[in-house]
């Protein structure tokens, strides 16, 4: 509905499930949608409003609905407050959510309350929620703290975020290469021609790229304090490499060998 720009028919459609839901918490699961169908597709903050307190009002214990309402006391109320109350309550009620603490650590970053912003980042990383590891690296950045900011970049490079975004890589690399201990010149070619890439049991990252050198023919490897080192030369072309279960590494080229690397 919304790429086709008939977001009416998606809000009339929203009312007649609600119409239709046989449960409190299947209404007010809506009423938080067409909320924030009113912020996304119509700008229309009071709507959106309306639509999340409704939420709260039929449901009171749905935390969910809570974390909108706080969203949009942030974003588009200035009321950093009255977000605070509705995010500490939604974690109240359910406080197994990741992304509940990394919205609200981001407003306790706004709020200049950097240590609970640290504590709630970490209990997301806790809940397997990595991306954290960039919203930890920002914070040590805003806060001068260029070594802590460093390692939670490189955290954040070491993981699978659970989704992708480059541009938030983009800054990590940067960053690193501008800060971090040690010569990592490796990172300026990440993202420039055919590469491949993968990081060891300890974090150490592990690169085949033909940015470096200019023709694919060498392993590098770069340690978390920034060290590089050559670890295999003489590969043909842009090579492919990845650990296996017992964490070796293998490595192939565009030749027929596929190579066992013992570092």
């Amino acid at each position: 509905y919304a790429r086709s720009g008939r977001v009416e028919e998606m809000l009339a459609d929203y009312e007649s499930a609600i119409a239709n839901a046989g449960d409190a918490r299947t209404q007010s699961h809506i009423h938080v949608g067409m909320g924030r169908t009113y912020l996304e597709e119509l700008d229309d903050a009071q709507a959106a409003l309306t639509s999340f307190s409704k939420a709260i009002d039929i449901d009171p214990d749905y935390a969910e609905a809570y974390q909108a309402r706080g969203d949009y006391y942030w974003t588009h109320a200035n009321d950093l407050d009255k977000a605070l109350e509705d995010m500490n309550r939604g974690i109240d009620l359910d406080p197994s959510v990741a992304y509940f603490y990394d919205r609200r650590g981001q407003l306790f970053q706004a709020m200049s309350k950097f240590e609970s912003a640290k504590e709630d980042f970490k209990r997301c990383l806790a809940l397997q929620y990595n991306f954290c590891y960039f919203l930890l690296g920002k914070l040590y950045e805003d806060l001068e703290d260029k070594e802590s900011a460093a390692s939670q970049y490189w955290d954040y490079l070491t993981t699978l975020p659970e989704f992708e975004c480059l541009e938030c890589e983009e800054q990590v690399v940067d960053y690193i290469r501008n800060n971090a201990p040690g010569e990592v010149e490796l990172f300026a070619g990440f993202f420039f021609g055919p590469s491949d890439m993968d990081f060891d049991q300890d974090r150490n990252l592990y690169v085949v790229n033909e940015a470096i050198g200019g023709d694919g023919s060498v392993l590098s490897k770069v340690s978390r304090s920034g060290q590089v080192s050559t670890v295999l030369t003489g590969l043909v072309g842009a090579s492919g490499l990845a650990f296996n279960s017992k964490g070796i590494l293998h490595v192939s080229d565009n030749s027929d060998k596929i190579y066992q690397v013992a570092d």
